[in-house]
């Protein structure tokens, strides 16, 4: 085994050279970046980064390249590799200005060598290469687009099918950087000829390597969310996923086929006829139940709404595999994602699966009260989603809901009212009046509940309101006290 004459700086020690499969995920961050930002010009000064031999380096790099000067270029990655983990903590910290190092990478080609490096598999460079790319996407995502921009997605799926070495961290450090940068190429007409090319022998590789055994479906996920158009051997991918399923793969089986059939819808019948379907709503039952595999199972779901609307009969089998029990721990999570996810489940599947609902939760009160608890918890969207169902029960459903609100959800309601938060106010509001327009709900139980909130102190904030400034608001409340005026009116005459 080669012996480099340098002693390697800590992070190259071949035990620490293994990153941590990074997680997956289908959309990319694209929100404000809301970090303290710092430009390249006072680099050295606020961030303390010893930059001033920092190009030397990348000119050095390009050098030990051409005159073939392994040893010095191993020494090279090693310190571009502590630079970059020494300054981990405040590049995550900081919105750190990069041209500075994409302008160095650049014009002394430094990550095009490093792509050549890892497609010929160059000992001894080929073991730091890899290890110090994984570093450097940890930094900051935009290091990331920049990899991808220099088809390293690419280059990592051919190298992990023509894998030489036989060390198994290697390789684990080699799918790590794959996983990482395939969503974000750009080139992807090339890039995913590559893997349709070399799939085969890569997903072998990792079999011999006995990786984790989501490592082939997160590839094949990630292909397929992000490749448009779909490559023609989807359908070979499709059983990649569904081959082996367990409790760790299975969430991306469910994403794999939602996207499959979101760009192909016709593939849906192809999943019917081959029971594929019912095999994973049948693996999902025996599985332990997790948020972000719920939150791939409604995903898929919504997908198969969407082609198969107005086909309720088709619908009607699909739901009959589905275990509701998932939905009713979603309704009723501290976990704001399961519990999002859940109630737009029921938000866009009902009437069609009210009564497997209603059975679940074992009765409609029950069902009622697992919806209503959001509104109990301090997150905007679960509140204003959890409205929005209340007001689609009611259309439904008007004569059962309404006689079931209790002195709980008054208080709830009469909360939001006084939270002077504009949604919630309007969400409240626009549940009222769905309660005094439906013509279907009774008018007693109408008229009970709204007397029940004007015992409960509604009035308080509603005249609040109507005294503020927000003129739209000020005129619905004044609307809604005259209605439970004539409410309480009628109930005194009677």
């Amino acid at each position: 085994m080669y012996k480099p004459k340098h002693t390697p700086v800590k992070g190259l020690d071949p035990k620490t050279m293994v990153s941590e499969l990074p997680t997956f995920f289908t959309e990319k961050q694209t929100g404000p970046n809301t970090k303290p930002k710092i430009e390249g010009a006072f680099l050295d000064k606020s961030l303390n980064f010893i930059l001033e031999h920092f190009e030397d380096h990348c000119k050095g790099f390009a050098f030990c390249n051409k005159y073939n000067d392994v040893s010095r270029a191993e020494v090279i990655i090693s310190i571009f590799v502590s630079f970059f983990k020494d300054n981990l903590k405040t590049f995550q910290s900081h919105n750190v200005e990069l041209d500075f190092f994409f302008d160095m990478f650049k014009t002394h080609e430094t990550i095009g060598i490093m792509r050549q490096i890892i497609l010929f598999q160059e000992p001894p460079l080929f073991d730091p290469t890899i290890y110090f790319l994984t570093q450097l996407m940890k930094c900051d995502d935009r290091f990331i687009e920049f990899l991808a921009d220099h088809d390293l997605g690419s280059a990592a799926i051919m190298t992990m099918a023509n894998f030489e070495s036989m060390e198994r961290r290697v390789f684990k450090n080699l799918v790590n950087l794959a996983l990482e940068v395939l969503p974000y190429h750009h080139r992807i007409d090339s890039t995913y000829q590559d893997i349709v090319d070399h799939y085969k022998n890569a997903f072998k590789k990792c079999d011999d390597f006995y990786m984790h055994n989501d490592v082939k479906q997160r590839i094949v996920c990630i292909v397929t969310t992000f490749a448009d158009p779909l490559p023609d051997l989807y359908p070979d991918f499709l059983g990649v996923v569904i081959k082996e399923l367990s409790d760790q793969n299975l969430k991306f089986a469910f994403l794999t086929c939602s996207q499959i059939v979101k760009k192909c819808p016709d593939f849906f019948l192809i999943l019917s006829e081959l029971d594929v379907i019912k095999q994973l709503f049948e693996y999902r039952k025996g599985t332990v139940r997790n948020v972000d595999t719920l939150f791939s199972v409604l995903d898929f779901v919504f997908t198969l709404i969407e082609v198969c609307k107005n086909e309720e009969e088709r619908m009607a089998k699909i739901y009959a595999f589905f275990d509701f029990g998932e939905i009713r721990d979603g309704l009723n999570s501290s976990n704001n994602k399961s519990a999002l996810t859940s109630l737009s489940f029921v938000e866009k599947t009902i009437p069609a699966t009210l009564k497997n609902l209603i059975e679940a939760c074992a009765g409609f009160p029950m069902l009622l009260d697992a919806v209503t608890t959001s509104l109990r918890i301090n997150n905007e969207e679960r509140v204003l989603k959890s409205l929005i169902v209340l007001r689609k029960l009611v259309q439904i459903e008007p004569k059962m809901t309404t006689q079931l609100f209790n002195l709980d959800f008054n208080d709830m309601l009469i909360d939001l009212l006084k939270s002077d938060v504009d949604v919630y106010v309007d969400g409240v509001f626009c549940f009222f009046e769905e309660l005094l327009d439906n013509l279907q709900a009774p008018v007693r139980n109408v008229s009970n509940f709204f007397l029940s909130l004007a015992d409960s102190g509604i009035t308080e904030p509603l005249i609040t309101i109507k005294n503020s400034k927000k003129k739209k608001l000020a005129k619905r409340a004044r609307s809604l006290m005259d209605k439970i005026d004539e409410i309480e009116k009628k109930h005194r005459d009677l």
